[in-house]
């Protein structure tokens, strides 16, 4: 008999049956066979790929040279941080813990990017919150699924791009 605790639930495994119980009421537990843990399994394994493996565009690490400068505004609120990556897709920001907003993921937010004397404005979704800044996605970077950035991005990115490759990277 083997057991685990991840979150609220106990995991038993005992003679091919998988028993899952919450931590404080037992009456609350479920019984997989072991074809039905398989189910399980390639269910969870779907789920985390697609939610885990996003990314679809190459990323490329901002150095604090790099001139870019960004503005996120989560309705009133402006978020203060640095950019640290970019890509055709998304952006990240670094954030430090004490100018950490109440966001969420899947808000909405402006994104403004400021390149080489131009201004661009983007609406962007809250994809990633982490300790350390958040991942937002650029909602006109993608079309039927495919990637296909404004032209701004594309070539902010490239520009971006060249830069990182030119110092050795």
């Amino acid at each position: 008999m083997q057991e685990t605790t991840i979150g609220d639930a106990i995991l038993v495994s005992n003679k091919g049956l998988l028993t899952m119980r919450h931590v404080e009421d037992e009456s609350l537990s479920f019984v997989f066979t072991a074809e039905q843990v398989l189910e399980l399994v390639r269910f969870l394994t779907a789920q985390t790929q697609s939610e885990f493996n996003r990314r679809e565009a190459f990323r490329v690490p901002l150095f604090e040279s790099s001139q870019l400068e960004v503005r996120v505004r989560s309705g009133e609120t402006q978020i203060q941080g640095r950019p640290t990556s970019i890509s055709m897709t998304g952006i990240f920001l670094a954030v430090s813990p004490a100018n950490q907003v109440d966001a969420e993921l899947e808000d909405e937010v402006e994104v403004v990017l400021q390149f080489e004397g131009a201004q661009h404005s983007h609406v962007g979704l809250i994809k990633r919150i982490s300790n350390d800044g958040y991942g937002i996605a650029f909602l006109d970077a993608t079309s039927l699924g495919q990637v296909d950035p404004p032209a701004d991005i594309a070539r902010i990115v490239m520009k971006l791009q060249r830069e990182w490759v030119s110092r050795g990277n």
